[in-house]
């Protein structure tokens, strides 16, 4: 092995470039690595476009692809239908996911509901209320602590605590 490419955090679905996956490319044509290894294909690309860029880009410079898992051999034709079926799945699975997630933001939002999933923003309760016990009385005119997730809202001492998505009074 003499490099690994590492794309953390970044979505092989979403578009936005992955420099990584660039510059490997860049060196597979440049003649800089006889082979390509990644876990598995789909990890590798989620739009077909890449993929068939990836399967001429290889072909052209004589570059075996290996998957830890296995799954496909891009040499021979058989492995080039058998990757451009998973892509295709990798592509719908990616889509799907996105659809479903952005059902559920919208959801959210029409409840009035904090959307993101996960930990709650510091400073809210489990009814979206923030949390009277963070009120600070020493923070001169501010409700609430700096780090409370209040949008710097300011007003009488003791106020209500505005709800989440609510403007502070």
């Amino acid at each position: 092995m003499s490099e690994i490419y590492t794309d953390d955090d970044r979505s092989a679905f979403s578009g936005k470039p992955r420099p990584d996956y660039l510059s490997l490319l860049a060196n597979v044509r440049l003649g800089l690595h006889d082979g390509v290894m990644a876990w598995r294909l789909d990890r590798l690309h989620r739009r077909m476009s890449e993929l068939e860029d990836f399967i001429s880009i290889t072909e052209q410079a004589g570059v075996a692809l290996a998957t830890v898992t296995g799954d496909v051999d891009i040499s021979t034709s058989s492995g080039r239908l058998m990757a451009r079926t998973m892509g295709a799945f990798g592509m719908l699975e990616s889509e799907v996911k996105s659809e479903r997630i952005r059902r559920k933001h919208q959801e959210l939002a029409e409840r009035g509901k904090v959307s993101g999933g996960g930990t709650r923003p510091f400073g809210y309760t489990d009814s979206g209320w923030m949390s009277q016990d963070k009120v600070d009385t020493n923070a001169g005119g501010c409700r609430f602590e700096p780090r409370t997730l209040c949008g710097g809202c300011r007003g009488p001492r003791g106020a209500q605590p505005p709800r989440v998505g609510q403007q502070p009074s």
